[in-house]
């Protein structure tokens, strides 16, 4: 699984991906969790990608990411809230 390589651009392509496909939450929430702040700030600033349909899930990991350790990562979360609704 991508989620788990231990190459962190591998585990941020794994972001990307998944943001296209939310279908399985359990790997946006390990994405949440990742070791590497680019991985966690890929995954926050692309959840303004989510659809309504999965507007729980980006709500539940725009909680986590809220309180992430790296300020950048928090600025996004606040960025992408402040954008609003989902694109699609």
């Amino acid at each position: 699984m991508l989620v788990e390589h231990r190459d962190p651009d591998v585990r941020e392509a794994a972001a990307a991906l998944w943001l296209c496909d939310p279908s399985n939450p359990e790997i946006g929430r390990r994405l949440a969790r990742d070791s590497e702040t680019d991985v966690r700030h890929h995954l926050a600033r692309g959840l303004k990608k989510l659809g309504a349909d999965a507007q729980e899930l980006r709500d539940e990991l725009e909680g986590c990411l809220a309180d992430d350790s790296s300020a950048d990562v928090r600025q996004a979360i606040k960025d992408v809230v402040a954008a609003g609704k989902p694109q699609r």
